[in-house]
């Protein structure tokens, strides 16, 4: 029986193919979920990572450790409260305008040289045009149903 299964082990491992291939790889992981939302590390991280770059400019050690927990924690419930108002502004089925989206993403492309710039900026930050879109629509929700 021990042999059998050693064996079917084996063969089963063989059919993988290459080691690479049977590796798993977190590519983002869960840190908050927000009613029927999630909050992932990848989010938390593209909000973080220029603060943590200040930090390490002026803090050590101790210092700099119990900044970077705070900015962390700060910066959870942040993305918390925005996903909470988020979703009361659409159970309040606040009313987006499209022209003023439209009018804030060229705002946003305007701040860039060229537009090859603009896509370089955005494939490196991972995003991509309807995430911006999707981003900016939840930002103007927001700022209309705290007004």
């Amino acid at each position: 029986m021990r042999k059998s299964f050693f064996l079917l082990l084996c063969c089963s491992a063989l059919s993988l193919g290459p080691v690479d291939r049977a590796v798993a790889e977190i590519v983002d992981q869960i840190v908050a979920i927000v009613n029927d939302d999630t909050i992932t590390y990848s989010e938390m991280r593209k909000v973080l990572s220029p603060i943590y770059n200040q930090y390490q400019k002026v803090y050590q050690g101790e210092e700099l450790l119990g900044k970077m927990i705070k900015a962390k924690n700060e910066v959870l419930n942040q993305l918390i409260e925005n996903k909470l108002l988020a979703q009361e502004a659409k159970i309040r089925e606040v009313e987006l305008n499209p022209k003023e989206i439209d009018e804030h993403i060229d705002k946003i492309k305007s701040r860039f040289t060229s537009v090859d710039e603009f896509e370089r900026v955005m494939a490196a930050e991972g995003l991509g045009l309807d995430q911006l879109r999707k981003s900016v629509e939840e930002q103007y929700m927001i700022r209309l149903l705290v007004q």
